[in-house]
């Protein structure tokens, strides 16, 4: 199955040993997605701003593999703190995603600094877009910035 690394940098970094997203047959896994501008600045003070900063990166990913929030299957989300965040969360997420909507976990964690949400997501593609061939092979989708190759 062909398996395609997703990178820009149009969206933040992926800074440690992961990357953005992973293409994989006719699914796209991305890794969490924090409340980050292109320049790794956090933006927004508070969940609502935050997980609107998130989807709309998400989204911007999504866009590059030629999809939308239609195609999600799944989200999982890390909260700060569900308690005081769930509310302002759902109501952003609603704005980006309609009926049927993904499913989704929806977990309280222990976030790096002033981080208040993180999402990640599982997309189909297309099954013409997503066919593969049938042994392993890897290849990468690039965007404006070099890659390093699989170790």
């Amino acid at each position: 199955m062909k398996k395609s690394v997703v990178e820009t940098t149009d969206l933040p970094w992926a800074g440690g040993a992961y990357s953005l997203a992973i293409r994989c047959g006719p699914f796209i896994f991305t890794a969490g997605m924090g409340p980050f501008d292109a320049a790794g600045q956090l933006i927004g003070a508070n969940v609502e701003e935050q997980t609107r900063q998130v989807m709309q990166n998400l989204e911007a990913l999504l866009a590059m593999c030629g999809q939308t929030w239609d195609a999600v299957i799944k989200c999982t989300v890390h909260l700060a703190d569900m308690a005081h965040d769930f509310r302002g969360f759902d109501a952003v997420y609603r704005e980006y995603v309609r009926p049927p909507y993904p499913v989704r976990t929806t977990v309280g964690s222990r976030t790096k600094g002033d981080i208040r949400v993180e999402i990640d997501v599982v997309a189909r593609i297309s099954d013409e877009e997503g066919s593969g061939s049938s042994g392993e092979s890897f290849s990468y989708i690039v965007r404006d910035r070099p890659v390093r190759p699989p170790a």
